[in-house]
């Protein structure tokens, strides 16, 4: 399951892009295919535009999205195409807890058809604003038709999960996240889970991701020993009597990956991954995949293309290093722009941003790592005004009915 999740403070929607290309010597290494099947080596496309609706409404909060995916492989195995949805509906019940549920759903064809639904509901703890724990159960439903595996063309299932996730931020770059899944149809352990992540945020526009897991399956195996003889029996039942034994095994998979983001004009994307799974079977010589992909994304969003302020403006911060940042302002109009801020103590008029081109306004700064607020301000014939700042900049309340732009300098 491919899923979108994001918070938003007001309605916002999102339009998406998502297209690359990859190698994989096994699908189940694919997230939008995870189906194993290492019967071809082969390179792989991908094209997937979504949408994604977010909205806030005092306690609760909630988020939508939907999208379509087609990925040709380029041997001998079927192109794979389908859709997908997911709702995430979120209400806090204090400053700390919050309850959830997660509906999702995807229908994807190939050389066979498969559905899955799942619903979960989850509750979340937050000790603090860097740190939160979940705990999650709920169902998942599983439907393949079409198949053509030992004269079998249909088949489902459904599986009781469980799971427990905690998240945090031991400072601003780094995000660490560990996981227990399992599920409640069999052995509670017996079919577990576990995962670790972690992520660095290298500046602004660089993220650096690392992934483990391990996956245990357990399984009960019966033989029965013959009498008189009788020897073992064949697959499919015993013959001749004895003493049934039941033995359990243990097949493991343990999962890898990197991934490294770069972001381009605050919307465009671009992610090179890499990604190993090592098969463990209990009885059986072990088996290694790989995957590597190059992907990029590029998202709109709606309130940029139905907005009327068109003079709102977003500006763009970058760190050139010991303590010296760079921001500079696309804008249209008359009048002298000027940054005003915590770091000089909100005085007006400000820093001035001096004029680059026609459009462009820059100015350079030296700030110490921190959390900073800030204004641009117009001074026009001696006349001062607040220019708001546009969708896409990172805004707070100031107090007064109106946004702050907030900045983090690493």
């Amino acid at each position: 399951m491919y899923a979108h999740s994001a918070y938003s403070q007001h309605v916002e929607g999102f339009l998406s892009l998502d297209s690359g290309f990859g190698y994989t010597s096994n699908i189940f290494l694919n997230p939008f295919i995870n189906e194993w099947n290492r019967s071809d080596f082969g390179s792989y496309a991908s094209v997937s535009p979504s949408a994604q609706l977010l909205w806030s409404a005092g306690n609760f909060t909630g988020d939508v999205s939907t999208g379509f995916v087609y990925q040709p492989m380029f041997d001998d195995r079927s192109n794979w195409s389908g859709y997908y949805g997911n709702t995430n509906l979120r209400y806090r019940l204090s400053s700390k807890l919050t309850t959830e549920v997660q509906v999702s759903g995807s229908h994807f064809t190939s050389m066979f058809d498969r559905s899955l639904v799942s619903v979960l509901p989850s509750l979340t703890w937050s000790p603090s604003f860097f740190t939160r724990i979940r705990a999650r159960a709920g169902s998942s439903f599983r439907n393949y038709s079409n198949l053509e595996t030992d004269g079998q063309t249909e088949f489902s299932d459904r599986l009781d999960l469980y799971g427990l996730e905690v998240e945090t931020w031991p400072s601003f770059n780094w995000r660490i996240r560990a996981g227990f899944n399992g599920n409640f149809n069999e052995d509670l352990i017996g079919n577990h889970t576990l995962s670790l992540g972690l992520e660095r945020i290298i500046r602004q526009n660089w993220r650096l991701s690392l992934q483990a897991a391990t996956d245990r399956y357990s399984t009960e195996v019966v033989t029965t020993g013959g009498t008189g003889g009788g020897g073992t029996p064949p697959i499919g039942g015993p013959s001749g009597g004895g003493e049934e034994t039941i033995t359990e095994e243990a097949d493991r998979l343990i999962r890898t990956g990197a991934s490294l983001s770069r972001t381009f004009f605050d919307r465009l994307t671009a992610t090179v991954s890499v990604s190993h799974v090592q098969f463990l079977p209990a009885e059986e010589e072990s088996v290694s995949d790989i995957q590597t992909a190059l992907n990029f994304r590029y998202t709109l969003p709606v309130s940029r293309l139905l907005s009327n302020k068109g003079r709102d403006i977003t500006p763009r911060w970058s760190e050139q290093g010991d303590g010296v940042v760079f921001v500079t302002v696309n804008y249209r109009g008359e009048g002298d722009l000027y940054l005003v801020g915590e770091f000089n103590n909100w005085d007006r008029p400000g820093i001035p941003l001096s004029r680059q081109s026609e459009r462009r306004f820059a100015a350079q700064l030296e700030l110490k790592s921190g959390i900073y607020e800030y204004k641009i301000l117009r001074v026009t014939n001696g006349e001062e005004e607040w220019i708001d700042l546009s969708d896409d900049a990172m805004t707070v309340s100031d107090g007064f009915g109106g946004e702050n732009g907030l900045i983090y300098i690493d």
